[in-house]
């Protein structure tokens, strides 16, 4: 569904900056094999020589192998320690791995970094051969091998590290255990490839979330079996340890390949944008699956990668539960009782989360930063202004809300709109009856006395006008309206036919004032057949059913609705909804369907049209722009210009245009579902597979394309306006009154990414929880939050009085950071 969730991020965006997914190099997992064979000279990309076109000649900071030929650090494997490991070292050309050095380690997991110096990512992968080994670091043993002793590599255990290649010299000591490869994975998936922002940014998240020292990757991870290296070491490293070996106590506890511990936790930090699960999750993927749409998110394209593969996907309460059991079992002589007691409080910030939020910073362009912020800024503001002049007034003013305050006030909308249904179908009735009327034939009428036909004019004593009074008590209401009785043969013949409906409804929660008209129109289908027949052979059956019944199997109809109404509350202290200026359209083509017709589907249009909430909030079409248009077809396209004006907001105005392409499947479903309705029996719904249906859609064929413009005109700051982009990059918001993009929003796993200027990272995107709500975690450590409240609107009823309000949602949400 990329395509689609594209156009929602435009919305989302408007949402965001007025008030105020994406491709890439690198694989999910970070370990493997890279090209090339990084012999210096040789031409390889990245072979180190300066000036020889290759990726490596450029900037500090963009990623690409240096050329400088002294040599930088040693390193360290462990968790436990990899003895006699294969270790390849690899320098990130912009696009690629290009290997720098192989070596290997020592007994004891140590190795010397031989490479030249670096500006860009550096990527350590530690694996093995039949001759390595991984030291028990688990006091009750590994299987057959007893605590401190060494057992044959797993097969298919690797660990990574992935760090700025300008922070390794000849003085670096470099850990390589199971926490670096957690945060390897993530640098390695972001949508816009591996960057030294985003691998010290992957570190620092790590760091936050187990309480480790911020340089933790820099220091010589320790061997708990070594009293030598555990005594006097500080909480940090003990805890950078703890945690490195609680992976293998998790594996052994599931019975599970080490391997698929510790790639099932990686892939997951990759997945959520850096963050953990914080239930443990037991190693099934349908588990997961639903344990993930509580959340609200849908991992469907992710897992459909991970087809027969086993892996554990620890939670961080499994995490650090398995590493307190650790600590108990080293005893208080390996790990202070301290420490060990410190360990469940890192649980204390998730009691209630069901992934974790930890910011973390990294390196950035300032400026970048600068920009990227700007209309995040502007959000800040105007939000803030919002959150003021909303204090105090009932969300219930904002909108609809009070129709559904309570079981009488549900129970009456509800048969508000059933009552309007009904009318519309006493308004066909009556067309029916009109030309028995005019017949002479006085007792066909509609539901009479509550619903009955008025003669207002005749000829010889001959109906010649009139129309339906809707009179009486229904459903808890007081009706009193008058409808158009207009004669059905005109409609068949002519092609066209004005409903019009003006009066009251009232119950004890609201009275309803309508004055609307509704125009049929189906002048785009065959009508010869109804012009040849005469008034009297209207009558016949015979002759009249088979005609309709071709009509309803290629139908094509367009319905106008235009007029003004308002929905007041019985409480006085609410106040009324009104709408006003409405104009508006819906057209149905069957023959798309039964023709295979290039037309679309269905149109929906609003011209024109406005409305005004009880608090004063206005929503309005553009003068001289159409405020609506969405045509169903494939392409599917959209059409939005409006204004606004909510409390304590300067006057808005929104553009929107966008096409989406590959939905023919979900378009074919839609139209067997209407067809199924126009063919059913009356007051039966057909029902509709959603698994199925967009299971049958090609996510591999969607693509689409938007653009967006929203203008703030602020008296006081200056109008501004900002332009909105969609591509497969993502989002791109320009700056104000600018076509320079200030920061580009694109979807990478089941979280959000911004980039700025260059496509440098600026901040992580985040659900967050009930009492957080959207989360930006920024580059820099910043974390903004963002919590809806509730407006009191019902989009049910906005979208059917004015569907440009329900489409876009609120533009600006009211909540608390």
């Amino acid at each position: 569904m990329t395509a689609l969730l594209r156009l929602l991020l435009l919305s989302l965006a408007l949402v965001l900056t007025a008030c105020g997914g994406g491709s890439g190099g690198g694989s999910s997992t970070p370990v493997e094999e890279p090209p090339g064979d990084g012999d210096p000279g040789d031409g390889d990309p990245g072979d180190g020589d300066p000036g020889d076109g290759d990726p490596g000649d450029g900037d500090p900071g963009d990623g690409d192998p240096g050329d400088d030929p002294e040599p930088a650090g040693a390193a360290r494997a462990a968790g436990g320690v990899i003895g006699n490991g294969l270790v390849m070292v690899s320098g990130w050309d912009g696009a690629d791995w290009v290997q720098l050095d192989l070596t290997s380690t020592d007994d004891d997991g140590y190795f010397a970094l031989d490479m030249p110096a670096q500006t860009g990512p550096v990527r350590i992968v530690v694996s093995g051969d039949s001759g390595s080994t991984l030291r028990c670091e688990l006091p009750a043993g590994c299987g057959s091998t007893v605590f401190g002793d060494d057992l044959p590599l797993p097969e298919g255990l690797t660990l990574s590290a992935i760090v700025p290649g300008d922070l390794l010299n000849e003085d670096t000591t470099l850990a390589i255990t199971p926490l670096t490869h957690l945060a390897a994975h993530w640098a390695q998936a972001l949508p816009r490839g591996v960057s030294n922002a985003g691998a010290e940014l992957a570190l620092a998240r790590v760091a936050l979330l187990l309480d480790l020292d911020s340089d933790f990757a820099f220091q010589t991870p320790l061997d708990l079996s070594d009293t030598e290296q555990t005594g006097g070491a500080s909480p940090q490293a003990l805890r950078q340890a703890l945690f490195a070996a609680a992976l293998s106590g998790l594996a052994a506890e599931e019975a599970l390949p080490r391997p698929a511990v510790l790639d099932g936790a990686g892939q997951m930090f990759a997945l959520l944008g850096g963050q953990m699960l914080v239930p443990a999750v037991a190693p099934d993927i349908d588990e997961l699956a639903d344990l993930l749409a509580d959340y609200g998110l849908d991992p469907s394209e992710w897992l459909a990668e991970l087809d027969d593969v086993t892996l554990s996907l620890p939670g961080f309460e499994s995490l650090v539960a398995a590493a307190s059991d650790l600590a108990v079992a080293l005893g208080t002589d390996v790990v202070p009782a301290s420490v060990a007691d410190a360990l469940p409080d890192l649980l204390l910030p998730w009691e209630n989360a069901l992934v974790t939020s930890v910011t973390g910073s990294g390196r950035h362009d300032s400026t970048a930063l600068a920009s990227a912020r700007t209309p995040l800024d502007d959000y800040d503001h105007y939000r803030a202004l919002a959150q003021a002049a909303a204090e105090g007034i009932d969300a219930e003013l904002r909108g609809l809300g009070w129709l559904y305050r309570d079981e009488a006030s549900r129970d009456d909308t509800a048969a508000l709109v059933g009552l309007l249904a009904e009318v519309l179908g006493f308004a066909i009735d009556a067309a029916i009856c009109v030309p028995e009327r005019k017949n002479g034939i006085t007792s066909c009428d509609v539901d009479p006395p509550y619903a009955t036909l008025i003669r207002t004019s005749s000829s010889l004593g001959f109906w010649t006008g009139g129309y339906l009074r809707v009179q009486g008590s229904r459903d808890g209401h007081e009706v009193n309206l008058q409808v158009s009785a207009e004669d059905i043969r005109d409609l068949l013949r002519q092609g066209q036919m004005p409903i019009t409906i003006a009066g009251t409804l009232s119950s004890g929660t609201a009275l309803t004032t309508l004055d609307i008209r509704l125009d049929l129109d189906i002048t785009d289908n065959d009508l010869s057949g109804f012009q040849a027949l005469s008034n009297t052979q209207f009558g016949n059956e015979a002759l009249l059913n088979p005609l309709l019944d071709d009509l309803a199997a290629d139908l094509s109809v367009e319905i106008s609705l235009s007029g003004s109404g308002s929905i007041a509350s019985t409480d006085a202290a609410v106040g009324s909804y009104s709408f006003a200026g409405l104009d508006s359209l819906l057209h149905f083509n069957r023959r798309v369907l039964t023709q295979n017709e290039d037309a679309p589907l269905l149109i929906l249009a609003l011209d024109s049209g406005s409305r005004e909430t009880p608090s004063g909030e206005t929503l309005y079409s553009l003068s001289g722009e159409q405020g609506f248009s969405l045509i169903v077809g494939d392409p599917f396209s959209i059409a939005i210009n409006y204004g606004t004006e909510r409390l304590g907001l300067p006057p808005m105005e929104v553009r929107l245009g966008a096409s989406l392409e590959g939905y023919t499947p979900l378009l074919q479903a839609l139209g067997d579902y209407l067809s199924a309705m126009l063919d059913g029996e009356e007051g039966e719904w057909p029902d509709i597979d959603l698994e199925d249906l967009f299971g049958s859609i090609d996510t591999t064929l969607l693509a689409g394309e938007g653009t967006a413009e929203l203008r703030i005109l602020d008296p006081d700051a200056g109008p501004r306006e900002y332009r909105f982009t969609s591509d497969e990059q993502g989002l791109h918001i320009s700056q104000p009154d600018s076509m320079e993009t200030a920061l580009t929003v694109t979807v990478g796993g089941l979280a959000g990414y911004l980039y700025g200027a260059d496509d440098l990272l600026v901040a992580t995107l985040h659900p967050g929880t009930l009492d957080t709500g959207l989360l930006i975690n920024l580059i820099d450590g910043e974390q903004r939050s963002y919590v809806a409240e509730d407006t009191g609107r019902m989009d049910m009823l906005e979208n059917l009085l004015l569907f440009l309000e329900g489409l876009f949602g609120p533009l600006f949400e009211t909540g608390e950071d």
